[in-house]
Parts: C-alpha cells; structure tokens; sequence
C-alpha cells in the first residue's frame, strides 16, 4: 500500500484543531465533525489493510496485533495515569469528592465507555456519573474505533464476495449512512456505533474503489471524477447546514447532540471526507499539497492520537490549577495550556506509542 504522507499532515492540522475547540477558541468551536474526518481515514485504511492482506496466512491474527499495539499501549498508559491521579487528588482536596471506582472504569477498560448510553436511560456525557472520571470523556471515540475494528475484517470479507464489490459497497454505505442518520433523528447519540458508523462506512467504500482500481492496474487518477463529486456534495452539504442551522457547541454537551446540524452533519461531513481521501490518495506528491507534507505538520500527525487521548487531562487539570492556585486571564491561561497539552503528548508519544511501534517494525500511524 503507497504510503501518503498527507494523511499525516492532515491528521496533525485536525488534532490542533480539536485542541483549540476543547480551549474554547471561538473560531474553531464547531469543529466536532473533523471527528468523522478522522473516522473516515481509518475506515479507508483499515479496509486497505484488510482488501490487500485478507488472502495472506495469519491475516486475521496479524491484523488483531496491529491494531492492539497501535492503540492499547498508548491508551492503557494514560488509563493509567489519570486514575492514579485521581486517586491522589481526591486525598489532597475535594475536585473530585464524588467519583468513585465503578462501572465506568470498568467499561472504560474494556473500550465499552460508549455503551453507558444503551444501559442506562437519560444518561448523557455532559453529565458523567459519579463512577466516570471527567477527564476521560473524550475516549468514547477511541471505544468507537476498537469496535469498528471488530466488525471491519467481518464487512471488508462480504463485500469482497460480492460480483462487483464495489456495488456493494456502496450499498452498505448507503444503508450505514442511512441507518445512522435514522438513529440520530431519533435521539439516539452519536457516541454509539450505530448511529455513527457514516464515516467508517465511506472509508471503506473508498478503501474498495482504490483496491479495484490498483488490481485492474489503473492509475488512482481514475478515480477523481468520484472523489470530487463527493467532496463537492459533502461539502456542499456541510456548508448550507452550517450556514442555515446554528451548529452545536461543543459546551452545549447532550443538547448539541439533537441539533440538526449534528444529525444530518454527520453524514455530510463523512460523504466529504470520503471525497478528501480519495483526492489525497490520488494527488499525493501534487505541489498543491505542499502544506499537508510539513514537516512540523507531519511531526504533530504522528504523534495526533497521543494529543487526543493526552489533551484532554492536561486542559481539565490546568483549568482547576490555573483558576484556583494563580488566576489568569483567558487569554494568559490559554498560553499555558496550548503548549502544554502538546509537550505532554510528546512525552507520552515518546515513551510509550513510538518504542512500541518500532518494536513491531513500524512507525507508521496503521
């Protein structure tokens, strides 16, 4: 599989992004659908992976080490040190009096932090039970990810049965995005895996045009006329519900969730990110795409899943400090804690993400 850089590039520039929303920067405060970007990226490279290896011995056991050793090292880590810190503050003041261990450690253990919403009636994350620490909040993507894993090799083996699989992807597509939108108009939260399975959908629908494309021996570029047309109509989709619709803020927590923007978004913001790594793959190289092979770009893409998993402590703790122990203006506090939430995932990158993906031979984000 061709590797492209500017997946990288993109993944580093979405991460900043989705730091400086959690900052509470005006500007990108509506950024919660570079989310479905991102999940978009892993259904195409997922399904590449899965497409190109699926005949090959020991596929499914090598698939399963891949995916535990990108993801779990890194995860477990901060697991970790978020519940020793809060065992530790809780015995010096009273920031978290009300968590205690529970089944929300439990689930997020086993990447079922998600389901919380399916088990208990009129729960929401804006209001975490006691048993949930705040700071983990944000990891209900991650558990949506390791589920999709799951399923992938499952879904990726059916469509390939198919005559012209690449029919049937896009009829799985269709009927995911459908389903999902269906469940969000319904009231169902976009944290469950159905209701938000649209962006995984179209990766792997376009992981499966690549693939047909690349067998056959045809240059990726044929695929352009495609990539542009979902790129334009996501697009364009995004746009005018975001121009007619008042999109969600991220403060807003569970009352976002029933926004229009949010409940149709989803889907348009998954046909556009469909379109953007099928361009990407195609353009790859393109001077035009100069920006997304930066170097600090590319750094800030490889170490993009120890920022999301790590900024979001960092922000929690900070807010707590920086208020109470030395009050500082927004824009003060802000300097602090911007900088901070990258130094911190440098070093967990550092310690824990890059030493074990080098022990499995790799330093690529797959």
């Amino acid at each position: 599989m061709k590797n492209v850089p500017e997946f990288e590039g993109l993944r580093g520039f979405l991460s900043t992004i989705i730091v400086l929303a959690h900052l509470h920067v005006p500007m990108v405060s509506w950024v919660w659908g570079s989310m479905d970007i991102f999940f978009c990226m892993s259904g195409f490279l997922i399904g590449q992976i899965i497409l190109r290896e699926q005949t090959k011995y020991g596929f499914l056991r090598r698939y399963a080490w891949r995916r535990i050793t990108r993801i779990w090292p890194a995860y477990y880590a901060t697991l970790a040190g978020c519940l020793v810190f809060a065992f530790f503050v809780t015995k010096i003041s009273q920031l978290l009096l009300h968590w205690t261990p529970g089944l929300g450690c439990a689930l997020d253990i086993v990447f079922l932090q998600n389901t919380e919403i399916w088990l208990r009636p009129g729960f929401t994350y804006a209001g975490r039970l006691p048993d949930y620490l705040p700071f983990l909040a944000h990891t209900w993507s991650v558990a949506l990810e390791e589920q999709f894993y799951v399923l992938a090799p499952l879904i990726c083996l059916v469509i390939v049965r198919f005559r012209r699989p690449e029919i049937g992807a896009a009829v799985f597509t269709i009927g995911c995005c459908a389903i999902s939108l269906l469940l969000r108009s319904k009231g169902f939260s976009w944290n469950i895996l159905p209701a938000r399975f649209d962006g995984f959908s179209v990766g792997i629908f376009s992981a499966v045009i690549v693939h047909r494309e690349r067998t056959v021996g045809h240059q990726l570029k044929a695929v352009i006329p495609l990539a542009w047309a979902l790129f334009l109509l996501g697009g364009i989709a995004s746009v005018l519900l975001f121009a007619l619709v008042a999109p969600p803020r991220f403060e807003l927590g569970g009352a976002a969730l029933a926004s229009p923007a949010v409940i149709y978004g989803v889907s348009g913001v998954a046909i556009f990110s469909g379109g953007l790594v099928l361009l990407l793959s195609a353009y790859t190289g393109h001077k035009n795409l100069t920006l997304l092979r930066w170097r600090p770009l590319l750094g800030l893409g490889r170490m993009s899943y120890s920022t999301y998993l790590i900024h979001i402590p960092v922000i929690w703790y900070l807010d707590f400090a920086l208020v109470h122990w030395m009050p500082l203006s927004g824009l003060e506090k802000f300097s602090i804690q911007f900088p901070l939430c990258f130094g911190a995932a440098y070093v967990l990158y550092v310690l824990v993400e890059r030493p074990v993906m080098q022990l499995r031979g790799s330093t690529r984000s797959t």
